[in-house]
C-alpha cells in the first residue's frame, strides 16, 4: 500500500500566538495518529510559480491514516486553538508504491491518451 503525504502551505500567518498554540497541540496529535514530520519551514528554493511560504510535509502509512489523524478529536482541538490565525491549504496525497508500482489511478476518458505514458495502469471510467 502506498504511503500518504499531508502537505500544508501557509499563505498568511495572521497571529503567531495562535499558530504556536496550534503547533503545541497539533504535533503530538499528528504523531499519535501515525504521522512522521519529514520537513517544515520555508522552502530553500522555489521554481516556476512557487511562493516562499511556510510548508509542512508529513508522511503517513496510508491516506486513511492521514484522514483519521486530521479528523481525530485531538487534532480538532488543535484547529480550535488555531482559529483564524492563518490562511493555509492542506492536501493529503497518495504516494507512489515502492519498486515503481503505482496505486490505482483513475483518469477521465478525455485525458487518458495524454496521461497514459506517465502511469503504469491507467483506468478510464466508462462513459
Amino acid at each position: 500500500m502506498p504511503k500518504a503525504y499531508w502537505i500544508s502551505t501557509y499563505r498568511v500567518i495572521k497571529d503567531p500566538d495562535k499558530l504556536a498554540a496550534y503547533a503545541k497541540l497539533a504535533g503530538p496529535s499528528i504523531t499519535a495518529g501515525g504521522g512522521r514530520f519529514l520537513a517544515r519551514g520555508e522552502p530553500s528554493v522555489v521554481y516556476e510559480l512557487g511562493l516562499k511560504q511556510r510548508t509542512v510535509l508529513i508522511e503517513f502509512d496510508s491516506v486513511a491514516q492521514a484522514v483519521a489523524a486530521h479528523d481525530s478529536a485531538a487534532y480538532q482541538a488543535a484547529l480550535d486553538a488555531l482559529g483564524d490565525g492563518v490562511d493555509r491549504e492542506i492536501r493529503i496525497i497518495e504516494g507512489v508504491c515502492p519498486h515503481g508500482r503505482r496505486g490505482r489511478i483513475l483518469i477521465a476518458p478525455d485525458s487518458a491518451k495524454r496521461y497514459a505514458p506517465y502511469v503504469n495502469a491507467a483506468e478510464t471510467p466508462k462513459s
